[in-house]
């Protein structure tokens, strides 16, 4: 594919990822994707057989972006890296990395989630391809944090949960609520959580 086709393609994906979106995908048509990418429908057909040939289009590029987000790369890059941080630093540093990822990929995130509820073959590719990964990162997390907490791993899991709660909350907020929420305030958040953990950890040692 040369540079032009690859371009126009490109701007077919961006249009019909931010409608879909924003809409859900029986409410887009391909005659808004076109206009949102500034081209005529017949182009889109050139390259997509129907508009659900671009939705399994765009399913995998999403399911591509997730995994190298989510899986056995950048994150588990990062846990890596913070593994010997005190608990704070290392659970404050795997927040902030999904707090940018969820920015980074929030439409694809929505695309996936609103579609894997009426799309049998998209749920299929998402355990496949997605959950397991994913499910497999959460343990190595689980691991980790009841090692350094000494505490079971039911609790370290209650705590991941919360962590991941405060990520999902400020991304709803934001994109869902449209209260603004910049960087500083969202990491002033994260502290806050954390502080509130670490409180809770220090009376449960004190009780004991």
């Amino acid at each position: 594919m040369n540079n032009k086709k690859a371009a126009t393609q490109e701007r077919i994906l961006s249009a019909a990822i931010k409608l879909i979106a924003l809409n859900g995908f029986k409410a887009t048509t391909t005659a808004s994707i076109a206009k949102e990418a500034g081209i005529s429908d017949t182009i889109i057909f050139k390259y997509y057989r129907d508009k659900s040939s671009l939705l399994r289009e765009i399913v995998q590029q999403a399911m591509g972006q997730l995994l190298d987000n989510i899986n056995i790369t950048a994150l588990v890059t990062k846990v890596e890296i913070s593994k010997d941080y005190p608990t704070r630093d290392f659970l404050k540093t795997i927040m902030v990395d999904r707090l940018e990822f969820m920015e980074n990929n929030f439409e694809l995130v929505k695309i996936v989630l609103m579609e894997m509820q009426y799309n049998d073959e998209l749920m299929i590719l998402a355990e496949n391809k997605l959950f397991g990964k994913l499910y497999e990162l959460i343990d190595i997390i689980d691991h980790l944090l009841a090692d350094k907490m000494g505490v079971s791993l039911e609790k370290a899991r209650t705590i991941l949960s919360i962590c991941v709660g405060t990520i999902v909350t400020l991304t709803v907020q934001k994109h869902f609520f449209s209260i603004q929420i910049d960087r500083a305030e969202a990491e002033k958040e994260i502290d806050r959580v954390l502080d509130v953990i670490q409180l809770s950890a220090n009376y449960c040692m004190g009780k004991n």
